[in-house]
C-alpha cells in the first residue's frame, strides 16, 4: 500500500519545481507575484491561487525540503499581493483566456484561497509566522480596492471589517475570500459544473467569514438538484476534466455542510470511471462534450487520486483503494512529471484532514474485463485486459480500438452532398452485436411558383421553394467483439456510385508491416491499402487490421469530410457505394510483428 503522505510531499515538491520559476519577481512589474503561463505568457489569478496553495503546503510541511524556507514565504507574500491587486471591484477574478468578471473562475480561486487560509490557521507555528512576517516586511501590504457599490451586501463593507487594521497573512486571505464571496453571489455561471464549484466555494467562504448570504446563495444552487444520472454520468460527460471537478466540489460541499448524501453522486461517478480506464492507464475522454474530447490520446487520471483515496475511506470500497494505489504507482513511474498534479494536489488535504485521506482500506481488484452500454450517454465500453473497444453515438470517430497504448480510431465518410461524414444517430444493441446507423439527405430546390419579392438571393424566403430531386444515403455499421477481436461490417443503401472512405487513425509514430513492405507511419502521413491485412505496432503492442480495399484515392480532400489528422498516422480503405464490407481489428503480441500478416 503506498505511503500517500510521503507521495504527497514528493508531488508538491515536483510541482513547485515547475511552478516557482514561473513566478514574476521583477520589481515594478504590474504582474509582480503572479504565475506566468509559459505557453501563453498570460498571468492568471487562478494559476496564482493554485500556486499560493502549493507554496503554503510545502512551506508548512515538516517533511518538505522547503519547510519554513524564506524564499517560499516571499513567494507566498508576492502571490497574495498579486491577487489583492487584480481582484475586481465586485470581488471577482478573471480567466484571461476567455472569462472576465467571472464568478465561476472566482469559485475555483476561492477553493485554493480557503485551503491556504486553513493551512495558515491550523499548521503555522510561531516560527512560520515569523518567517512570513519577515517576507511581508520586504513588500508592504497593498490597500484593498474599494468594493463596488451595490455589489456587496448592506452595509457593504462587511468584508473589509474582517481585516480592519490587520496585516497578518490569514486576515488578508480572509478579506480576499469575503470580497470574492460577494462577487460569487451576484455573478452567475455558464456551464453545469460551475454550479457545484460555486456552491462549494460559497459554503467554504461562509464557514470562513460567517456571511449568511454566502450560504443562502450556495443552497440556491443545491436546490436545482445534482445532474448525475443513475450510471454516474454528469451532464458534460467530461471524464478527463469536469467529472473530477464535480466530484471534488461535491466532496467539499459534503464536508462544509455535513450533507453526506451528496457523496452518493461521487460514488456512482467513480464507479463508472472504473470502466473509463484504458489499458495504458489513461482515461478515455472521447465521449466528452467539453475540451477533453479533443485529446488524441487518453488523459492522465492524476486528478482522480485524492477522490478515489477519500471515497475509499468513506465507502470502504476496495476497488477505490486499488485505483488510488494504481494512480499513485503510475505517478511514481512517470517521475511525478504530470502537470495535472499541479491543479489537483494532495498535500494540503493530508495536512488539513489526514484521517480522511489515509490508506486504511485494503486494495481490491480493479475490473479489467467488462462490457457496459451507457445508453443515455451514447457509449459502449468493452475491456478485455490489455484490449479496449469504445463505440460512440453522434461522434465522427465512432469506434476506438486500443491494444496497450496503441490506439486506432475509425471514421467513415461518403462524398455525398458534403453531408455524409458518418455520425451515428442511433446506437443500439442486438443479441450478438452493436449497431450504429445514420442517414444523409441531398436535395435540389425548384424555382419559386410565384416570382420572389426581391432578386437579392440573401433576402429571398427560400423556405417557400418546393423540393425537386431528393437523394438518400443510409449507412449502417455493425460491430461484434469476441475475446478482444473486433469485426466491423459497413453497409450502405440508397444512392450508388458515391465515393466512400474508411479512415483508420493510429497513434504515431507506428510501424506498419504488410506483404512485401515495412514502413514507419509518422504524424500527418497517410497510406491507402489496396488489399490484404496489415500489422501495426508501437514496439510494445500490435494489432492486425484488414482486409484493405481501394477503388480510388479520393481521401484527404473528400468534400464533406473532416481534415486528415495532423497528429496521427492515417490508413485509408476506399470504395464506391453501395458497399457491404467487413474489417477486422485484432490484437497481436508484440513479438508477432515480424511474422507475415496471415489472413484470419
Amino acid at each position: 500500500m503506498p505511503d500517500y503522505r510521503s507521495l504527497a510531499t514528493e508531488i508538491a515538491e515536483a510541482s513547485l519545481s515547475r511552478t516557482l520559476p514561473m513566478q514574476i519577481r521583477a520589481e515594478g512589474s504590474p504582474d509582480l507575484g503572479g504565475i506566468r503561463d509559459p505557453l501563453t505568457g498570460l498571468v492568471n489569478p487562478g494559476e496564482t491561487s493554485r500556486s499560493l496553495r502549493l507554496f503554503a503546503s510545502v512551506f508548512l510541511d515538516e517533511r518538505s525540503r522547503y519547510y519554513l524556507a524564506p524564499d517560499i514565504a516571499l513567494g507566498m507574500q508576492l502571490a497574495l499581493g498579486f491577487l489583492e491587486r487584480v481582484q475586481r471591484p465586485d470581488g471577482t477574478f478573471d480567466l484571461l483566456t476567455t472569462n472576465f468578471f467571472s464568478a465561476p473562475d472566482t469559485g475555483f480561486t476561492v477553493h485554493d484561497l480557503v485551503y491556504t487560509y486553513r493551512l495558515i490557521e491550523k499548521c503555522s507555528s510561531p516560527d512560520a509566522r515569523a518567517v512570513l512576517a519577515v517576507a511581508a516586511s520586504m513588500h508592504p501590504v497593498p490597500s484593498a480596492a474599494p468594493v463596488e457599490q451595490g455589489r456587496a451586501t448592506s452595509p457593504g463593507q462587511a468584508g473589509e471589517r474582517l481585516a480592519e487594521g490587520a496585516d497578518s497573512f490569514a486576515s488578508r486571505l480572509q478579506l480576499l475570500i469575503s470580497r470574492a464571496g460577494h462577487g460569487m453571489c451576484c455573478g452567475g455561471f455558464h456551464t453545469p459544473n460551475h454550479r457545484w464549484v460555486l456552491a462549494a466555494a460559497l459554503m467554504m467562504a461562509y464557514n470562513v467569514c460567517g456571511v449568511e448570504r454566502f450560504a443562502q446563495s450556495a443552497n440556491k444552487y443545491l436546490a436545482e438538484g445534482i445532474d448525475c444520472d443513475h450510471n454516474g454520468e454528469f451532464t458534460e460527460r467530461s471524464a478527463g476534466i469536469y467529472n473530477a471537478t464535480n466530484d471534488s466540489s461535491l466532496i467539499i460541499l459534503a464536508e462544509e455542510t455535513g450533507r453526506s448524501d451528496l457523496l452518493a453522486h461521487v460514488r456512482r461517478n467513480l464507479e463508472m470511471m472504473l470502466t473509463y480506464m484504458d489499458p495504458d492507464g489513461t482515461v478515455f475522454t472521447q465521449n466528452s462534450s467539453r475540451q477533453d474530447r479533443s485529446s488524441v490520446t487518453g488523459l492522465s487520471p492524476a486528478r482522480y487520486l485524492p477522490l478515489y483515496l477519500y471515497m475509499a475511506n468513506q465507502c470502504g470500497d476496495e476497488r477505490f483503494s486499488a485505483m488510488a494505489a494504481r494512480i499513485a504507482t503510475q505517478l511514481r513511474e512517470s517521475g511525478l512529471a504530470d502537470p495535472d498534479l499541479d491543479s489537483a494536489g494532495l498535500l494540503h488535504l493530508l495536512l488539513l484532514k489526514p484521517g480522511l485521506y489515509q490508506a486504511s482500506v485494503p486494495e481490491g481488484v480493479i475490473p479489467s474485463r467488462y462490457e457496459v452500454f451507457y445508453e443515455e450517454s451514447g457509449i459502449v465500453r468493452i475491456r478485455r485486459d490489455s484490449v479496449s473497444l469504445s463505440l460512440l453515438r453522434d461522434n465522427s470517430s465512432f469506434l476506438f480500438f486500443q491494444v496497450g497504448a496503441l490506439r486506432c480510431r475509425m471514421k467513415v465518410c461518403a462524398s455525398f452532398f458534403a453531408v455524409a461524414q458518418f455520425k451515428a444517430e442511433k446506437l443500439y444493441k442486438t443479441d450478438e452485436s452493436y449497431v450504429l446507423e445514420s442517414n444523409a439527405t441531398g436535395v435540389y430546390g425548384l424555382p419559386f411558383e410565384d416570382p420572389p419579392e426581391t432578386s437579392d438571393w440573401r433576402k429571398m424566403c427560400h423556405s417557400r421553394r418546393k423540393i425537386g430531386t431528393q437523394v438518400e444515403l443510409a449507412t449502417r455499421v455493425v460491430v461484434s467483439e469476441q475475446d478482444g477481436e473486433v469485426r466491423v461490417a459497413i453497409q450502405t443503401s440508397g444512392c450508388d456510385r458515391v465515393p466512400i472512405k474508411v479512415e483508420l487513425c493510429f497513434s504515431a509514430p507506428v510501424q506498419m508491416y504488410g506483404d512485401g513492405f515495412i514502413l514507419t507511419g509518422s504524424s500527418g502521413q497517410s497510406v491507402v491499402i489496396r488489399s490484404g491485412h496489415v500489422v501495426l505496432s508501437d514496439g510494445r503492442s500490435a494489432m492486425r487490421v484488414g482486409p484493405g480495399f481501394a477503388a480510388h484515392t479520393y481521401t484527404s480532400t473528400m468534400r464533406g469530410s473532416e481534415p486528415q489528422s495532423a497528429s496521427e498516422f492515417t490508413v485509408y480503405f476506399t470504395d464506391f457505394t453501395n458497399i457491404d464490407r467487413e474489417i477486422t481489428l485484432a490484437p497481436l503480441p508484440a513479438s508477432a510483428v515480424w511474422a507475415p500478416p496471415a489472413e484470419p
